[in-house]
């Protein structure tokens, strides 16, 4: 009985170097199989494609980018460039750092935001001009106009003379859109004007308009409205009135006149200047 026992241990000794050399092949196939299919899976990552914008067109050094110069392809991962545009629209809005040959992508470091190093002109459209006007925070909404808003433009002449005033206020020109605040261009890179507005809270403070009184906003107009812009400036008071940017019904307004805001007809005296002068002989 034994000897039975002793026997069959030896014989489950020699078959100990069986079975390991069994269990350690099973681990290596399983380990083997796992690292095919991660590499599977990496593979298929990188190739998976991705949609890219890519110019169908030479593009000139410092052209803005429009909807003809480019188009959306199918690209593989591993051939993206780093900083891809994957929209058309967003794209649209930039300018090119760079000549840009057909066929390339527009990425972000070939092209710039719309910005003073690109000038306003870009951000015209066909027969469009830009014009400044000179505003301070009462008659510029308290400094809180910002690139991409629309505005109406009032204008307030003085009909009198020295000693009698006949103010006139009419609104000139309606929903006109602003290009530039300052040297804050439209579309202008987010993080850039927080830069200039003096962090994430910069415009709730008093220094929102540039830290100035007085501040230029630039509007894009037709060549006679800005004939029109021009001399309202230079013959009277300009004020800028900000409108919700979904509203562009435009309306026909009366001058507002005396009579119109009092009810009440006649005369102003002109108001004199709250200090003295005095000249020498």
């Amino acid at each position: 009985m034994l000897p039975e026992k002793f026997a069959a241990i030896e014989r489950l000794t020699r078959k100990k170097p069986l079975v390991v050399s069994v269990c350690a092949g099973l681990v290596a196939m399983l380990l083997v199989g796992m690292y095919l299919k991660y590499r599977e899976s990496k593979l298929l990552f990188i190739s998976d494609p991705l949609p890219i914008v890519v110019a169908v067109q030479d593009i000139d050094e410092g052209s803005p980018v429009d909807a003809t110069m480019i188009e959306v392809r199918e690209i593989p991962r591993r051939f993206v460039e780093p900083g891809a545009f994957t929209s058309a629209r967003a794209a649209t809005r930039m300018v090119a750092a760079v000549p840009l040959r057909r066929g390339s992508q527009i990425t972000t470091a070939v092209t710039l935001d719309p910005g003073p190093k690109t000038g306003v002109g870009v951000a015209l459209t066909d027969g469009m001009r830009a014009v400044s006007v000179a505003v301070d925070d009462v008659h510029g909404v308290g400094g809180l106009i910002r690139p991409g808003d629309r505005v109406d433009v009032l204008v307030t002449f003085d009909f009198g003379d020295e000693a009698i005033s006949r103010k006139s206020t009419l609104t000139i020109l309606q929903n006109v859109g602003v290009l530039a605040v300052g040297k804050s261009i439209a579309d202008e890179a987010p993080e850039q004007k927080m830069k200039e507005r003096g962090g994430m809270f910069g415009s709730l403070t008093p220094r929102a308009f540039g830290g100035s009184r007085s501040k230029t906003v630039t509007v894009s107009l037709d060549p006679e409205d800005v004939q029109r812009m021009v001399y309202a400036q230079e013959s009277g008071v300009i004020t800028l009135s900000v409108r919700p940017s979904w509203e562009n019904e435009t309306k026909d307004l009366a001058p507002a006149t005396l009579e119109t805001v009092t009810g009440k007809s006649g005369l102003l005296r002109q108001r004199r200047p709250a200090y003295r002068e005095y000249r020498g002989k």
